[in-house]
């Protein structure tokens, strides 16, 4: 792949993603992709994150500018939630990359958020670009899957596992909310229902950090969705099912941190098994 001495920081940015267990294949797709969230200035702190929380003054040193001049623009990117921003109790701010994609990765914030600095239209069409062009099969090609489908509310319980019963994930989760579906947002063209995915806890890819997040007004009213009640929740199941959309949750026991009820239209899920026949 060329580049020009101006792209060089996103290609390095590219490459930090690529190293991720959910990497981003190498495209120009995903280079736009990046243009469309980061300025150059921006993009050259990026490329000296990672996905693990630092002090800004760490991230400035391993980019070669001073601390005065990356503060701010660490500022910028948190407060529209395109990296992880917090300041720790102590007073000391760390910063992070987003994981590319699942819950609340790169691709879901700006749909979620209705990000007005992006265009959302074009942003939309360079990802679904993308899926085709390899991130589709790179959610899918770890051997172990990251995802699972959970049975039906009206399942013959004796033959589910408590910890694959939708019903017992909200009864048992710390916290719930409702949340719009980040891929029908981008994909434009499903008329299946929004606002409709749970959020089973506060926990974020990657882990969520102590301290307060660094966020706008905006961005921090949003960014964990509406707060439902259990009924609230179990009524978003139901008229998910009604709608033929599948639950999927995390490949773990534990801390599953979501549902989400997923189309055959949208969902980078399960457009990997429509799209691209990966079963």
């Amino acid at each position: 792949m060329t580049q020009s001495s101006k792209d060089k920081p996103y290609h390095d940015l590219q490459k930090v993603y690529a190293r991720h267990p959910v990497g981003a294949p190498e495209s120009e797709t995903f280079i736009e992709i990046l243009k469309c969230y980061f300025d150059p200035d921006e993009v050259r702190l990026a490329a000296a994150m990672s996905f693990e929380p630092e002090p800004e003054e760490v991230i400035a040193r391993r980019a070669g500018v001073s601390l005065d001049e990356a503060a701010p623009i660490l500022t910028k990117m948190a407060e529209r939630l395109f990296v992880r921003g917090f300041r720790r109790p102590d007073g000391v701010r760390t910063f992070r990359l987003h994981i590319l994609a699942l819950g609340a990765g790169l691709f879901e914030g700006p749909f979620s958020m209705r990000e007005s600095s992006v265009d959302l239209e074009r942003l939309a069409d360079l990802w679904d670009k993308y899926y085709a062009e390899g991130m589709g099969r790179e959610l899918h090609g770890s051997g172990i899957s990251l995802i699972r489908a959970v049975p039906t509310v009206k399942s013959v319980k004796e033959n589910v596992l408590p910890h694959e019963d939708a019903l017992q994930l909200v009864k048992k989760a710390p916290m719930l909310t409702l949340n719009p579906c980040a891929c029908r947002v981008a994909n434009r063209r499903c008329d299946d229902p929004v606002e409709i995915c749970i959020g089973l806890s506060a926990a974020v890819p990657g882990g969520e950090e102590p301290g307060e997040p660094l966020l706008d007004h905006h961005h921090a009213a949003t960014l964990r969705g509406r707060l439902a009640s259990a009924d609230e929740a179990v009524d978003a199941l139901e008229r998910a099912e009604e709608a033929g959309l599948v639950h999927i949750t995390m490949n773990v026991k534990d801390d599953p941190w979501f549902i989400c009820n997923c189309c055959r239209h949208a969902c980078g899920l399960l457009r990997g098994v429509t799209d691209l026949g990966i079963t």
